[in-house]
């Protein structure tokens, strides 16, 4: 939590000793420093995520679309989860700091690899857009599932106002449709 709130270089090993209760020389003994429990933070959430091996299995019985969808599914259901991890990756993002983008980027960058060589197989065989980037849709990924739950709040707001009334699954199964649907799958759809 004390990443969430603080991101990577304003954390403190005696402030995260504290709140876990336990001694900080425990912690430096156990991790080795403040990056090696960052690294077991984003290794703790990103497992279930970032499981290259899962997807690969997902990819090679349904095909890349559809792994990349389970990929998009996933990654949405962690941050609308687990909404301080989102706040923790939103931060990094936007600090000044290197360590800890360096860090994400190591983390998932087994999936960044995975999701590159799906997208690129998408195109190949005509599920995805031959359009599609694979670096614009990973991009597009993490902008739009950290935007969605870093806005919760104010579109929830603005949903009770207006009296619509749509849900976290909806706006899941819109993202698919925008990050994955080929151009005869939008004619249809339109049609």
């Amino acid at each position: 939590m004390v990443f969430a709130e603080q991101g990577f270089a304003g954390a403190r090993v005696d402030e995260i000793a504290a709140r876990a209760g336990v001694n900080k020389a425990l912690i430096y003994a156990y991790y080795g420093d403040k990056t090696g429990i960052y690294r077991a933070v984003l290794g703790a959430h990103l497992h279930e995520f970032a499981d290259p091996a899962f997807s690969k299995a997902v990819a090679a019985e349904v095909g890349p679309r559809r792994a990349l969808e389970d990929i998009v599914r996933r990654f949405f259901r962690l941050v609308i989860k687990d909404r301080p991890f989102a706040r923790l990756l939103a931060w990094d993002l936007l600090s000044n700091g290197k360590s800890g983008r360096g860090i994400i980027l190591e983390s998932s960058g087994p999936l960044l690899d995975l999701i590159s060589d799906l997208v690129d197989r998408g195109r190949a065989t005509g599920e995805l857009r031959p359009s599609t980037d694979a670096e614009l849709f990973r991009s597009a990924l993490f902008s739009m599932g950290l935007g969605y739950v870093l806005q919760h709040s104010v579109m929830t707001l603005a949903r009770e106002q207006s009296g619509e009334h749509r849900t976290d699954e909806q706006f899941v199964e819109y993202v698919c449709r925008m990050l994955l649907d080929s151009e005869s799958e939008r004619e249809r759809r339109t049609a």
